[in-house]
């Protein structure tokens, strides 16, 4: 008897080791940057945005990775996300500001390599003055929920003097 549970202990580790190493096989995604699949961005976005989706299903629950192309003197109005975002300049610049009101007074630069942590259901916006390549990474389904739908057509300046 101690002999056959002996053998029959065995072959249950020994296929629960073969399982787990299946199960826990290490998966990886590797993409050049020649090799990313750039779109238009979707409708939400004003036109002229290119975007690149790295890893994940915006429409979907789970893990976002993204990278928008974004021309020069592009604007994004106030708006928020459901969710934390983490977003790093690939390269260019991007000015960020922060409240209800598009306001280029505070906007903020960042420049390549720059990183922004932002909480999800924080108001912000976003302006380039040149060329940028931003990296977003942040939880699915993806929103994004303008703060005045009229800001899409409008985006009025408070002071653009105020910023180089």
């Amino acid at each position: 008897m101690k002999k056959t549970s002996g053998i029959l202990m065995g072959l249950l580790m020994t296929s629960s080791l073969a399982f787990s190493a299946e199960v826990m096989k290490p998966s990886y995604s590797l993409l050049n940057a020649k090799d990313i699949k750039w779109t238009a961005a979707p409708a939400a976005f004003p036109a002229g945005a290119r975007m690149a989706v790295l890893q994940g299903n915006p429409e979907k629950a789970g893990i976002l990775t993204v990278r928008m192309m974004l021309p020069a003197n592009y604007r994004i109005p106030v708006h928020s996300h459901s969710q934390t975002e983490a977003i790093t300049v690939i390269s260019g610049r991007a000015e960020f500001g922060f409240g209800k009101a598009f306001n280029t007074a505070g906007l903020q630069v960042l420049t390549a390599g720059g990183f922004l942590l932002l909480p999800g259901k924080t108001y912000h916006y976003l302006r380039t003055k040149t060329p940028a390549v931003v990296q977003i990474t942040t939880q699915g389904p993806f929103d994004l929920n303008v703060l005045d739908a009229d800001d899409q057509n409008r985006l009025e300046d408070t002071d653009e003097s105020a910023v180089d």
